[in-house]
């Protein structure tokens, strides 16, 4: 479990296997601090590919309505002058493949990042591989060039070895990282005579329990 991690404010490494909830380890205290003190552009999620950042988008949209979070999708595909439009109004969190968004930074008018608060790179095993890892590294310096805040990172991966360990380093970020171990899907069953409960809460504050359940949970 690493939401506490995250809360605190550490850069976190973290490493579980696909499907088995990473988005609401970074989305959740993203939406915790925003709620604090909200104000855009407050995090950058990227991703690999589009159908995933279409997915954390709909993930993000439903963990932030509770505190109308404006999320805005930056991906290939799309209308680029319309994605301009919603950077310009400064949605709180922006979820983009690397391309698109690296785009938008060159512009003659790019997004506001002067006071982003997180960088997400999610499923970083394939962002810093291949072809994507030339335009993160260019992200990252044109963000850092650019934040005055201290930003706080959040690498999110299925697997973790010396690759990718390497790859982070590569990217010359100059942090400390707190690295949370592996947890197997197989390691999270349903054992017999397991106990459930439920509890009805207010629509306006069920974002906060679920903040509160997940932080004071044994196992995430």
């Amino acid at each position: 479990m690493c939401i506490p991690e995250v809360v605190s404010g550490k850069n976190v490494i973290g490493v579980s296997e696909t499907g088995s909830g990473k988005t609401a380890v970074f989305a959740l205290p993203i939406l915790q601090k925003l709620a604090v003190d909200p104000y855009g552009i407050y995090a950058v999620i990227l991703t690999p590919t589009r159908e995933l950042a279409i997915q954390i988008d709909e993930q993000m949209e439903a963990f932030g309505s509770p505190i109308h979070a404006r999320v805005s999708l930056v991906i290939g595909g799309q209308d680029f002058i319309q994605q301009a439009e919603e950077l310009r109004n400064r949605p709180h969190v922006v979820i983009a493949t690397p391309g698109r968004f690296l785009e938008h930074l060159k512009t003659a008018d790019p997004p506001v990042v002067k006071r982003l608060g997180f960088l997400v790179l999610d499923e970083c095993d394939r962002m810093l591989s291949g072809t994507l890892v030339k335009e993160v590294k260019e992200i990252t310096e044109l963000i850092q060039s650019r934040c005055v805040n201290k930003l706080q990172y959040l690498f999110m991966t299925a697997t973790f070895d010396d690759t990718v360990r390497r790859s982070i380093q590569d990217l010359a970020l100059s942090v400390d990282y707190e690295y949370v171990p592996e947890v197997s899907k197989s390691a999270i069953t349903t054992v017999e005579g397991l106990e459930e409960y439920y509890l009805l809460i207010p629509d306006h504050i069920k974002f906060v329990y679920l903040v509160f359940v997940m932080m004071h949970s044994s196992r995430c």
